[in-house]
């Protein structure tokens, strides 16, 4: 009896497969969680070293541009830099705004942006926005508003390919 209950489910478990492929797992699960840890990362750290500016200057906001080793706050980031971005991250930065919002992250790549890194990014802007309603927005570049409602923030938002994106963060 245990034989013949053994050998259906393996009947059902090869059927499973033979209908349903070897693709439920999306090849690119691994590229979005590594994207989006990433991104959670370096805007803390950026956060972080804003924040210590702020405090070792009594109250002024550091420069607007591109967060890089020259930018004023690069003292107060680990290794005076924003840790790194992986290789399949290239093209990707983070701004300083200032006011009304504080950070951008944005793609200045020259093709369009890889499909699991795009899905990590819209993942990390989708848990922010999700998290806190109303400061998070997702545009075509760092000046367009684009939307703050997370329901949104999926690949069909910049179409096929995307070429420009940029995820803005309201700061206090």
């Amino acid at each position: 009896m245990i034989q013949l209950v053994i050998t259906v489910i393996g009947i059902a478990l090869a059927a499973l497969l033979v209908i349903g492929g070897a693709n439920y797992i999306h090849g690119d699960l691994g590229t979005r969680i590594v994207v989006q840890r990433t991104l959670d990362t370096q805007r803390d750290a950026i956060l972080t070293a804003v924040a210590a500016y702020r405090a070792s200057n009594s109250g002024l906001e550091p420069a607007q541009g591109v967060i890089d080793e020259a930018h004023p706050i690069a003292g107060f980031l680990p290794e005076g830099r924003v840790p790194s971005f992986t290789s399949t991250m290239t093209g990707l930065r983070w701004n300083n705004l200032n006011s009304p919002t504080g950070l951008c992250l944005d793609y200045t790549g020259d093709t369009p942006v890889d499909d699991g890194v795009l899905n990590g990014i819209l993942r990390f802007a989708r848990s922010h926005a999700e998290r806190n309603p109303g400061t998070v927005s997702l545009g075509a570049d760092c000046e367009d508003e684009g939307t703050t409602d997370p329901s949104e923030m999926t690949p069909a938002f910049f179409g096929t390919p995307a070429n420009s994106l940029a995820v803005r963060f309201r700061t206090m």
